[in-house]
């Protein structure tokens, strides 16, 4: 095995040992926590982590790219993509993400966004704390589940952000 800090390798178990973490600091679930420090602050009133709350027609159904429709799932840990949002809220989250990276924030200290946004370079490889960084230090976060891939960049200096989300498959 490689020693801590010489390797790097993107891990969704890294996801969920943080939710572990901040539920432990925090006292409170990792849901309820994300809703209080995150959601309700943003005004992101149609994001919920229990698929239930999705099972209506907001939802859209999700294929495979074979055009197939996705079976109803659900993932044993949330904070590695079981998010359930809207373009409209991811905005308003992808909004405070640029503003932290330019000093203005407001969920979180500028220290901290400081610290979410400083490029660790570990083999090449260039990221933050959940964002990885272009060479220009250019933030983007993207994901994929059977049925959903997300992208989504923030350009710091132009003061722009941009989001793409599909219900198709990456395969």
């Amino acid at each position: 095995t490689d020693k801590p800090g010489t390797t790097y390798n993107y891990s969704n178990i890294g996801a969920a040992l943080a939710a572990y973490v901040t539920e432990r600091a925090s006292g409170i679930s990792y849901e309820s926590f994300t809703q209080k420090y995150i959601f309700d602050p943003l005004d992101m009133n149609s994001t919920y982590w229990d698929a239930s709350v999705y099972a209506s027609p907001l939802m859209a159904t999700r294929y495979f790219a074979d055009q197939s429709s996705v079976p109803a799932y659900l993932l044993i840990t949330r904070a590695d993509g079981g998010l359930y949002t809207t373009n409209n809220d991811f905005s308003s989250y992808l909004i405070e993400m640029l503003k932290g990276s330019r000093g203005s924030g407001t969920i979180l200290t500028n220290a901290s966004y400081i610290e979410l946004f400083t490029p660790q370079n570990i083999k090449g490889e260039r990221s933050g704390l959940f964002w990885a960084l272009s060479d220009t230090n250019q933030p983007n976060h993207s994901g994929a589940d059977p049925g959903i891939v997300a992208f989504s960049k923030i350009f710091p200096k132009r003061n722009k952000g941009y989001f793409f989300m599909t219900n198709i498959s990456a395969d």
